[in-house]
């Protein structure tokens, strides 16, 4: 599984794939990109999730060095192509390590960053930080945008799981 979060700052993102992987019952190792991370810790990051199947998040993707981020899409493409062939083991940077199929990827973005997209094209289609981000990263996931919450139809949920029928004198009385 493979998927990017954007856009909205502040709108829960890291925190609903804390609840996932909680959900599921798997480890979420959450890594923060900034300009120092570089390769040799991303292929260490990559050979555990090949090899536990633990879930992974990396927050401010779009903060890496383009040759670092080259390198993630590489990393990220021959562990999709190995589950994807169905192989037992998959070859990462001179190691075989076993793989195990359930492991996932999360990528993040921080959208507080201001966009300039070199195709003003891709600017249009995904109109965020991820229109910066090359094509060879953006391929590998499934992009899908988190907005925030709405407060009122939570607590219509709430009140409608609590047995309470008559949602608006209720909320109207909670907000007073």
């Amino acid at each position: 599984m493979q998927i990017s979060l954007f856009p909205f700052q502040d709108s829960g993102k890291l925190e609903l794939v804390q609840e996932l992987s909680h959900s599921f019952g798997h480890a979420l190792y959450k890594f923060n990109c900034t300009k120092s991370m570089d390769y040799f810790g991303l292929q260490d990051i990559f050979r555990g999730m090949a090899s536990t199947g633990c879930w992974i998040a990396f927050n401010n993707l779009n903060s890496l060095e383009p040759s670092v981020l080259s390198v993630f899409a590489q990393l990220m493409s021959t562990v999709l192509e190995a589950l994807r062939a169905g192989k037992a083991a998959v070859h990462l940077q001179s190691d075989d390590v076993q793989l195990n199929p359930v492991g996932a990827c999360f990528a993040m973005t921080d959208n507080s960053l201001k966009v300039t997209a070199t195709n003003p094209d891709k600017l249009l289609i995904f109109p965020s930080v991820t229109s910066v981000l090359p094509d060879y990263v953006t391929r590998q996931f499934r992009m899908v945008a988190v907005s925030r919450p709405d407060l009122r139809l939570c607590v219509e949920v709430l009140l409608f799981s609590q047995g309470t029928w008559s949602f608006t004198i209720c909320f109207l009385e909670l907000m007073l």
